[in-house]
């Protein structure tokens, strides 16, 4: 997952967890900024710059943490599926997606990976939200 960092017509793409510490490193160099300079205002772009990294780290961190419990409802603690249908699970793996798509894993991953077929990388390869499955079938319906 990344976040999309704009401030003044330039945009930065950075991760989700490097947005959460770059905004620990900027507190601290404004808190030093503060220390040394006596006190003096912090220059207005440097707190920009750290409000919107700010912003960005916790919508990473908010959409992180919906992910995470909508995981936790379909996974069991030992990581396998639930007793729920595959069907009805609103994610989907990479190979569940290939198998509903009618193509191979690595075509998958490569769609994913250039953004053809919206998903996020998890630890142990995609994920996929099924409705963007859904769409993205649909899409290729109607362009063919």
């Amino acid at each position: 997952m990344v976040a999309l960092l704009g401030v003044d017509d330039v945009a930065v793409v950075l991760s989700g967890a490097e947005c959460r510490r770059l905004d620990q490193l900027l507190a601290h160099a404004i808190a030093a900024y503060r220390r040394d300079s006596g006190g003096s205002a912090v220059p207005p772009a440097l707190v920009d710059v750290a409000a919107a990294v700010r912003r960005a780290g916790e919508t990473w961190a908010a959409r992180a943490a919906e992910q995470s419990v909508r995981l936790d409802q379909h996974i069991g603690t030992v990581g396998t599926a639930t007793e729920a249908d595959p069907a009805t699970l609103p994610v989907m793996t990479t190979v569940q997606v290939a198998r509903e798509l009618q193509i191979g894993a690595r075509r998958v991953r490569f769609l994913a990976s250039r953004g053809a077929i919206p998903g996020r990388r998890h630890p142990r390869g995609w994920l996929f939200d099924r409705a963007d499955v859904v769409d993205f079938t649909r899409q290729r319906k109607e362009s063919a």
